[in-house]
Parts: structure tokens; C-alpha cells; sequence
């Protein structure tokens, strides 16, 4: 490997590393295909938990086709929202929110904020 190859290579990895997000979710364009690239191996857990499947390599995520549209946009709100809770960097397009699903995470998160005083 040449050292111009390998400058190329931690540059790459350090830009990645400072600017990139460990998950994107996303709609394949001019398709209702639901994908998501994922960096990180706990990520991973967390999209294929929820409904997310791995078919092509080991960052290309994708819904299955034989879901509805809303229960893809519930999924894909759903793994966001997991994903924020175990602090990963997640890029997630408008288009894909569940009003309901993120509804229900922030009420969740707000009776768990509302239950941490009492507790102590």
C-alpha cells in the first residue's frame, strides 16, 4: 500500500469519524424502499430490532417490502428514538416521522424525567 493510499485512508476514516452520524435512515430515492446505513455494531442491534433486515453488506439496512407505509414510518421513527436513548448520532429524513410513535417516545421520556425526582 502506497503512503499516498494510506493518508487517503485516515483521512477518510478521521473525516468520518468527526463529521458522519452512526445511523442514517432514509428513503431510497424515487422508490418507498425504507434504508438505513449504520457504523457502529450496538446500532446495528438496535435497527434490527426493529424490523430492519441486512441484505446488502454490513451497513445497508432495509425494511421489508410487505410492510405498510405507516407501520415503515412507525419502525423507522421507533429505531431514531432508540437510537437517541442509547446516545448515538442518528440523521434521520422528515419524511419518515411518525407524529404518533414520536408522540408516544416523548411522553415516555417526559413521565421518565417526571418519575427521576420522586425517586430520589
Amino acid at each position: 500500500m502506497s503512503r499516498l493510499t494510506r493518508f487517503k485512508n485516515h483521512l477518510l476514516a478521521f473525516v468520518h469519524e468527526v463529521f458522519a452520524d452512526d445511523a442514517d435512515i432514509y428513503r431510497q430515492p424515487r422508490s418507498s424502499a425504507v434504508l438505513a446505513d449504520c457504523y457502529h455494531e450496538g446500532a446495528e442491534t438496535i435497527l434490527l430490532d426493529c424490523g430492519f433486515e441486512r441484505p446488502h453488506g454490513w451497513q445497508k439496512f432495509h425494511l421489508p417490502q410487505h410492510f405498510t407505509e405507516a407501520e415503515k414510518k412507525t419502525r423507522a421513527t421507533q429505531a431514531a428514538f432508540r437510537l437517541l436513548s442509547a446516545r448515538y448520532d442518528v440523521n434521520i429524513d422528515n419524511s419518515l416521522l411518525c407524529p404518533a410513535t414520536q408522540e408516544a417516545h416523548l411522553d415516555g421520556r417526559c413521565q421518565d424525567a417526571r418519575r427521576t425526582p420522586s425517586a430520589r
